[in-house]
Protein backbone atom coordinates (compact mmCIF):
# COMPACT_ATOMS: atom_id res chain seq x y z
CA UNK A 1 0.00 0.00 0.00
CA UNK A 2 1.57 3.44 -0.67
CA UNK A 3 2.24 5.73 1.67
CA UNK A 4 -0.13 8.15 0.01
CA UNK A 5 -2.66 5.79 1.01
CA UNK A 6 -1.52 4.98 4.31
CA UNK A 7 -1.77 9.04 5.29
CA UNK A 8 -5.66 8.96 4.39
CA UNK A 9 -6.26 6.34 7.19
CA UNK A 10 -4.29 8.51 9.69
CA UNK A 11 -5.93 10.72 12.31
CA UNK A 12 -8.00 13.50 10.86
CA UNK A 13 -5.25 16.04 12.35
CA UNK A 14 -2.47 14.15 10.63
CA UNK A 15 -4.49 13.44 7.49
CA UNK A 16 -5.34 17.44 6.88
CA UNK A 17 -2.01 18.05 6.92
CA UNK A 18 -0.98 15.40 3.96
CA UNK A 19 -3.98 15.52 1.89
CA UNK A 20 -2.86 18.50 0.14
CA UNK A 21 0.14 16.37 -0.74
CA UNK A 22 -1.90 12.99 -1.74
CA UNK A 23 -3.69 15.34 -4.09
CA UNK A 24 -1.05 16.76 -5.71
CA UNK A 25 0.46 13.57 -6.73
CA UNK A 26 -2.34 11.71 -7.52
CA UNK A 27 -2.83 14.38 -10.11
CA UNK A 28 1.27 14.39 -11.10
CA UNK A 29 1.45 10.54 -12.16
CA UNK A 30 -0.21 8.55 -15.07
CA UNK A 31 -0.53 5.25 -16.91
CA UNK A 32 -0.29 1.70 -14.51
CA UNK A 33 1.01 3.66 -11.51
CA UNK A 34 -1.85 5.67 -11.12
CA UNK A 35 -4.38 3.24 -11.89
CA UNK A 36 -2.30 1.14 -9.04
CA UNK A 37 -2.76 3.67 -7.07
CA UNK A 38 -6.57 4.23 -7.43
CA UNK A 39 -6.81 0.44 -7.15
CA UNK A 40 -5.27 0.75 -3.69
CA UNK A 41 -7.76 3.70 -2.51
CA UNK A 42 -10.59 1.71 -3.50
CA UNK A 43 -9.23 -1.54 -1.18
CA UNK A 44 -8.67 0.78 1.54
CA UNK A 45 -11.94 2.85 1.51
CA UNK A 46 -14.85 0.67 -0.21
CA UNK A 47 -15.99 -3.00 0.60
CA UNK A 48 -17.48 -4.80 4.16
CA UNK A 49 -14.15 -3.44 5.48
CA UNK A 50 -13.24 -0.48 4.09
CA UNK A 51 -12.80 3.14 5.47
CA UNK A 52 -16.16 4.26 4.56
CA UNK A 53 -17.87 1.60 5.87
CA UNK A 54 -16.15 1.63 9.34
CA UNK A 55 -16.89 5.32 9.37
CA UNK A 56 -20.50 4.45 8.82
CA UNK A 57 -20.60 1.59 11.92
CA UNK A 58 -19.13 4.04 13.76
CA UNK A 59 -21.77 6.91 12.89
CA UNK A 60 -24.62 4.19 14.07
CA UNK A 61 -22.61 3.02 17.16
CA UNK A 62 -22.51 6.75 17.92
CA UNK A 63 -26.30 7.43 17.35
CA UNK A 64 -26.90 4.32 19.45
CA UNK A 65 -25.12 4.59 22.16
CA UNK A 66 -26.33 8.72 22.30
CA UNK A 67 -29.96 6.65 22.75
CA UNK A 68 -29.07 4.96 24.95
CA UNK A 69 -27.93 6.99 27.18
CA UNK A 70 -30.94 9.64 26.82
CA UNK A 71 -33.00 6.86 28.05
CA UNK A 72 -30.83 5.62 30.76
CA UNK A 73 -30.97 9.47 32.20
CA UNK A 74 -34.60 10.06 31.54
CA UNK A 75 -34.97 6.33 33.88
CA UNK A 76 -32.24 8.05 36.34
CA UNK A 77 -34.69 10.75 36.26
CA UNK A 78 -37.89 9.28 36.84
CA UNK A 79 -36.20 6.93 39.63
CA UNK A 80 -34.99 10.25 41.58
CA UNK A 81 -38.76 11.76 41.13
CA UNK A 82 -40.30 8.53 42.59
CA UNK A 83 -37.52 8.64 45.26
CA UNK A 84 -38.07 12.21 45.97
CA UNK A 85 -42.41 11.76 46.25
CA UNK A 86 -42.07 8.29 48.54
CA UNK A 87 -39.83 10.82 50.81
CA UNK A 88 -41.97 13.21 50.88
CA UNK A 89 -44.88 10.69 51.61
CA UNK A 90 -43.22 10.08 54.78
CA UNK A 91 -42.01 13.15 56.08
CA UNK A 92 -45.57 14.42 55.47
CA UNK A 93 -48.25 13.90 58.42
CA UNK A 94 -50.84 12.24 57.55
CA UNK A 95 -54.36 13.76 56.71
CA UNK A 96 -55.88 10.93 59.10
CA UNK A 97 -56.36 12.65 62.30
CA UNK A 98 -55.92 9.61 65.48
CA UNK A 99 -58.00 10.78 68.63
CA UNK A 100 -55.76 9.92 71.53
CA UNK A 101 -56.34 10.68 74.93
CA UNK A 102 -54.52 13.86 76.22
CA UNK A 103 -51.84 12.89 78.80
CA UNK A 104 -50.58 15.15 81.24
CA UNK A 105 -46.82 15.52 81.58
CA UNK A 106 -44.55 14.05 84.60
CA UNK A 107 -43.35 15.76 87.23
CA UNK A 108 -40.17 16.16 88.81
CA UNK A 109 -39.26 16.90 92.30
CA UNK A 110 -35.29 16.33 92.76
CA UNK A 111 -35.42 12.30 93.38
CA UNK A 112 -32.99 11.23 91.57
CA UNK A 113 -34.85 7.41 91.98
CA UNK A 114 -37.40 9.16 89.31
CA UNK A 115 -35.43 11.07 86.90
CA UNK A 116 -34.86 8.02 84.31
CA UNK A 117 -38.93 7.92 84.21
CA UNK A 118 -39.10 11.35 84.45
CA UNK A 119 -36.99 11.98 81.47
CA UNK A 120 -37.84 8.81 79.32
CA UNK A 121 -41.45 10.64 79.52
CA UNK A 122 -40.63 14.12 78.76
CA UNK A 123 -38.02 12.97 76.19
CA UNK A 124 -41.16 11.53 73.93
CA UNK A 125 -44.01 13.64 75.01
CA UNK A 126 -41.76 16.99 74.15
CA UNK A 127 -37.93 16.76 73.66
CA UNK A 128 -38.60 14.95 70.84
CA UNK A 129 -41.06 17.61 69.19
CA UNK A 130 -40.46 19.61 66.28
CA UNK A 131 -41.33 22.67 68.23
CA UNK A 132 -39.81 26.16 68.97
CA UNK A 133 -37.22 25.93 72.18
CA UNK A 134 -38.50 28.36 74.16
CA UNK A 135 -41.64 26.54 74.15
CA UNK A 136 -39.86 23.03 75.16
CA UNK A 137 -38.13 25.14 78.14
CA UNK A 138 -41.41 26.26 79.47
CA UNK A 139 -42.89 23.03 79.50
CA UNK A 140 -39.67 21.63 81.49
CA UNK A 141 -40.30 24.62 83.72
CA UNK A 142 -43.44 23.54 84.22
CA UNK A 143 -42.84 20.20 85.14
CA UNK A 144 -40.19 21.09 87.85
CA UNK A 145 -40.81 20.74 91.62
CA UNK A 146 -39.49 21.49 95.20
CA UNK A 147 -34.87 21.25 94.92
CA UNK A 148 -35.05 20.33 90.89
CA UNK A 149 -37.02 24.05 90.27
CA UNK A 150 -34.73 25.58 92.69
CA UNK A 151 -31.88 24.19 90.97
CA UNK A 152 -33.00 25.94 87.39
CA UNK A 153 -34.60 28.77 88.89
CA UNK A 154 -31.76 31.42 88.35
CA UNK A 155 -32.09 31.14 84.92
CA UNK A 156 -33.66 33.28 82.18
CA UNK A 157 -36.46 32.00 80.23
CA UNK A 158 -34.97 32.25 76.86
CA UNK A 159 -34.62 29.77 73.87
CA UNK A 160 -30.89 28.98 73.83
CA UNK A 161 -31.28 28.52 77.88
CA UNK A 162 -33.19 25.15 76.86
CA UNK A 163 -30.29 23.23 76.15
CA UNK A 164 -27.93 25.05 79.12
CA UNK A 165 -30.73 23.80 81.69
CA UNK A 166 -31.72 20.53 80.11
CA UNK A 167 -27.81 19.59 80.19
CA UNK A 168 -27.59 21.31 84.21
CA UNK A 169 -30.73 18.75 85.04
CA UNK A 170 -29.48 15.68 83.24
CA UNK A 171 -25.76 16.24 84.84
CA UNK A 172 -27.26 16.77 88.29
CA UNK A 173 -30.06 14.01 88.44
CA UNK A 174 -28.58 11.76 85.59
CA UNK A 175 -25.55 10.15 86.89
CA UNK A 176 -25.82 6.79 87.04
CA UNK A 177 -23.52 5.77 89.69
CA UNK A 178 -25.20 8.29 92.36
CA UNK A 179 -28.50 7.08 91.13
CA UNK A 180 -26.87 3.22 91.71
CA UNK A 181 -25.31 4.76 94.99
CA UNK A 182 -28.71 5.63 96.36
CA UNK A 183 -30.53 2.44 94.72
CA UNK A 184 -27.85 0.11 96.84
CA UNK A 185 -28.91 2.32 99.81
CA UNK A 186 -32.58 1.93 99.31
CA UNK A 187 -31.89 -1.66 99.87
CA UNK A 188 -30.21 -1.83 102.38
CA UNK A 189 -32.45 -0.25 104.33
CA UNK A 190 -35.77 -2.67 103.27
CA UNK A 191 -36.54 -4.35 106.72
CA UNK A 192 -38.16 -7.21 107.32
CA UNK A 193 -41.88 -7.49 107.68
CA UNK A 194 -44.29 -10.27 109.37
CA UNK A 195 -47.90 -8.63 108.18
CA UNK A 196 -46.32 -6.84 104.84
CA UNK A 197 -44.06 -9.59 103.56
CA UNK A 198 -44.98 -9.54 100.00
CA UNK A 199 -44.74 -5.75 100.44
CA UNK A 200 -40.90 -6.27 101.08
CA UNK A 201 -40.47 -8.81 98.42
CA UNK A 202 -42.12 -6.07 96.01
CA UNK A 203 -39.96 -3.58 97.13
CA UNK A 204 -37.07 -5.60 96.94
CA UNK A 205 -37.68 -6.79 93.24
CA UNK A 206 -38.53 -2.91 92.03
CA UNK A 207 -34.96 -1.96 93.42
CA UNK A 208 -33.10 -4.85 91.81
CA UNK A 209 -34.62 -4.48 88.47
CA UNK A 210 -34.27 -0.68 88.56
CA UNK A 211 -29.88 -1.50 89.10
CA UNK A 212 -30.35 -3.92 86.23
CA UNK A 213 -31.67 -1.24 84.15
CA UNK A 214 -28.74 0.57 84.82
CA UNK A 215 -26.43 -2.65 83.79
CA UNK A 216 -25.59 -3.72 87.41
CA UNK A 217 -24.09 -6.89 87.56
CA UNK A 218 -26.78 -9.06 90.69
CA UNK A 219 -25.71 -12.39 89.78
CA UNK A 220 -23.20 -12.68 93.02
CA UNK A 221 -23.15 -14.09 96.49
CA UNK A 222 -23.50 -10.87 98.45
CA UNK A 223 -27.10 -9.80 96.29
CA UNK A 224 -28.69 -13.10 97.53
CA UNK A 225 -27.26 -13.27 101.08
CA UNK A 226 -28.77 -9.38 101.53
CA UNK A 227 -32.03 -10.76 99.77
CA UNK A 228 -32.34 -13.96 102.20
CA UNK A 229 -31.64 -11.49 105.36
CA UNK A 230 -34.84 -9.28 104.61
CA UNK A 231 -36.88 -12.88 104.31
CA UNK A 232 -39.59 -13.73 107.08
CA UNK A 233 -38.48 -17.03 108.98
CA UNK A 234 -40.69 -19.40 107.25
CA UNK A 235 -39.66 -18.50 103.78
CA UNK A 236 -36.70 -18.60 104.33
CA UNK A 237 -37.41 -22.47 105.46
CA UNK A 238 -39.34 -22.56 101.89
CA UNK A 239 -36.55 -21.34 99.86
CA UNK A 240 -33.72 -23.67 101.48
CA UNK A 241 -36.03 -26.37 100.75
CA UNK A 242 -36.03 -25.50 97.64
CA UNK A 243 -32.37 -25.24 97.51
CA UNK A 244 -31.80 -28.86 97.84
CA UNK A 245 -34.01 -29.81 95.22
CA UNK A 246 -32.91 -27.20 92.37
CA UNK A 247 -29.32 -27.20 92.42
CA UNK A 248 -27.44 -25.42 91.02
CA UNK A 249 -29.09 -22.44 92.97
CA UNK A 250 -29.00 -19.03 91.91
CA UNK A 251 -29.74 -15.34 92.41
CA UNK A 252 -32.34 -15.19 89.20
CA UNK A 253 -33.58 -18.66 90.86
CA UNK A 254 -34.33 -17.20 94.48
CA UNK A 255 -36.13 -13.53 92.73
CA UNK A 256 -38.23 -15.99 90.42
CA UNK A 257 -39.03 -18.50 93.43
CA UNK A 258 -40.01 -14.95 95.21
CA UNK A 259 -42.10 -13.53 92.77
CA UNK A 260 -44.23 -17.41 92.61
CA UNK A 261 -44.45 -17.49 95.95
CA UNK A 262 -46.61 -13.85 95.86
CA UNK A 263 -48.54 -15.60 93.26
CA UNK A 264 -49.26 -18.68 94.94
CA UNK A 265 -50.79 -16.64 98.07
CA UNK A 266 -52.61 -14.70 95.23
CA UNK A 267 -54.14 -17.65 94.09
CA UNK A 268 -54.79 -19.10 97.55
CA UNK A 269 -56.50 -15.85 98.39
CA UNK A 270 -58.74 -15.64 95.22
CA UNK A 271 -59.74 -19.41 96.16
CA UNK A 272 -60.80 -18.15 100.12
CA UNK A 273 -63.09 -15.25 98.61
CA UNK A 274 -65.10 -17.51 96.22
CA UNK A 275 -65.81 -19.95 98.94
CA UNK A 276 -66.75 -17.35 101.20
CA UNK A 277 -70.28 -17.62 101.32
CA UNK A 278 -69.46 -21.29 102.22
CA UNK A 279 -67.53 -20.71 104.63
CA UNK A 280 -69.44 -17.84 106.84
CA UNK A 281 -72.69 -20.16 106.24
CA UNK A 282 -75.50 -19.70 109.31
CA UNK A 283 -75.85 -22.74 111.57
CA UNK A 284 -79.17 -23.52 113.10
CA UNK A 285 -79.44 -25.86 115.57
CA UNK A 286 -82.80 -27.77 115.52
CA UNK A 287 -85.58 -27.40 118.32
CA UNK A 288 -86.36 -29.41 121.32
CA UNK A 289 -89.23 -31.81 120.72
CA UNK A 290 -92.23 -29.59 122.04
CA UNK A 291 -94.96 -31.13 124.20
CA UNK A 292 -97.84 -31.48 123.04
CA UNK A 293 -99.92 -30.63 126.00
CA UNK A 294 -100.70 -27.09 126.47
CA UNK A 295 -99.29 -26.90 129.53
CA UNK A 296 -95.99 -25.23 129.80
CA UNK A 297 -96.57 -24.49 125.97
CA UNK A 298 -95.79 -21.08 125.79
CA UNK A 299 -92.63 -21.16 128.81
CA UNK A 300 -91.23 -24.28 125.82
CA UNK A 301 -91.36 -21.82 122.69
CA UNK A 302 -89.37 -18.91 125.01
CA UNK A 303 -86.74 -21.45 126.36
CA UNK A 304 -86.39 -22.60 122.06
CA UNK A 305 -85.83 -19.09 121.30
CA UNK A 306 -83.51 -18.21 123.84
CA UNK A 307 -81.61 -20.77 123.07
CA UNK A 308 -81.71 -20.54 119.40
CA UNK A 309 -79.97 -17.10 119.90
CA UNK A 310 -77.11 -17.82 121.19
CA UNK A 311 -76.75 -20.57 119.02
CA UNK A 312 -76.02 -18.93 115.84
CA UNK A 313 -72.53 -18.60 114.46
CA UNK A 314 -70.32 -18.16 112.48
CA UNK A 315 -67.55 -21.02 110.99
CA UNK A 316 -63.77 -20.08 112.07
CA UNK A 317 -61.68 -18.10 108.79
CA UNK A 318 -59.05 -20.96 107.26
CA UNK A 319 -55.80 -19.76 108.60
CA UNK A 320 -52.69 -19.13 105.95
CA UNK A 321 -51.23 -22.25 104.39
CA UNK A 322 -48.02 -20.18 104.26
CA UNK A 323 -46.95 -18.65 107.75
CA UNK A 324 -50.48 -20.24 109.32
CA UNK A 325 -51.55 -17.15 110.81
CA UNK A 326 -55.16 -15.98 110.38
CA UNK A 327 -55.04 -12.31 108.24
Amino acid sequence: MSSSIIASIQPPKARSLKMPTWLTYIQTITGTKKRDEEKAYEQVTEGEHGLFQIMYEGKEAYITSKRYKNDAEQKLEQLIKRKSKEQERLTTPSNLTVNLPQLSLPTFNGDLRQWRQFWSSFNAAVHLQTIPEIQKLNYLFSCLRGKALQVVSGYEIAPENYEVIRRLLEDKYGNPSTIKMILYSEFQSIKKNGKEWITTIENIERVLRQLEALGENLVHTSIETSIEGRLLRWILEKVYQQKETDKPWSVVKLRNFLSNLIYINEQVKCSQLSHADTNQKTIIPKPEQISRSNFGRTSALATIRNDNKGKIRKQKRRPCIFCAQDH
